[in-house]
């Protein structure tokens, strides 16, 4: 049976952790994949992009491109947000960089984002396994650590002048859910008279 946007967008794979046997890690891949195509198909229906222009992912060869400058394998449900939409998701973030041309500007994005946390001091600094997926006018960023435990990690928000240690501020996934459901312009049904 074919799993839609609305099975998926609630569906709690979120809780779905220690992911070391690789016939689970590959269902796992699978079960973020639809759900990350589910998302796209959800962007487009809103509204937030337009068909085949609006959500594009990055290549394979790109991803494993930005895991391996980093040393760090990327959880699932990230890996398969690159592969779904990383390059482009149309309006759907607004201000928040989320998307990326390629890799040059995610492991940019990195560079700056651990630059600007040990410019600020002592803690915060970001642990070395910490992976920066997003942006918001560069002092404010969100991230997970790439520790091989979840498949859909628990993220941290970074903000300018916060000298507390970011807190979990939710799962990946459930940002993705976030912009879906808060996206301004939402198109509205037209009625027929």
């Amino acid at each position: 049976m074919a799993k839609t946007f609305r099975t998926l967008y609630g569906s709690g794979l979120s809780g779905r952790t220690n992911f070391t046997d690789a016939v689970v890690e590959g269902e796992c891949v699978n079960d973020y994949r639809a759900l990350m195509n589910d998302f796209a198909r959800e962007t487009m229906r809103i509204g937030a992009a337009w068909p085949l222009v609006g959500v594009r992912g990055l290549k394979d060869r790109e991803i494993h491109a930005i895991e391996e400058a980093l040393r760090l394998r990327l959880p699932a449900a990230y890996r398969a947000f690159l592969q779904t939409m990383g390059r482009s998701a149309g309006a759907l973030f607004g201000d928040v960089t989320m998307t990326f041309d390629g890799p040059g500007p995610l492991l940019a994005l990195q560079h700056d984002a651990r630059d600007y946390a040990a410019g600020l001091g002592s803690p915060p600094r970001l642990k070395p396994e910490a992976f920066v997926f997003s942006d918001y006018g560069g002092s404010q960023f969100s991230f997970f650590l790439c520790d091989r435990r979840e498949a859909d990690p628990e993220i941290f928000d970074y903000e300018a002048g916060n000298i507390d240690p970011p807190q979990p501020a939710g799962r990946f996934t459930d940002t993705i859910r976030y912009h879906l459901k808060e996206y301004p312009h939402r198109r509205k049904p037209f009625l027929w008279w």
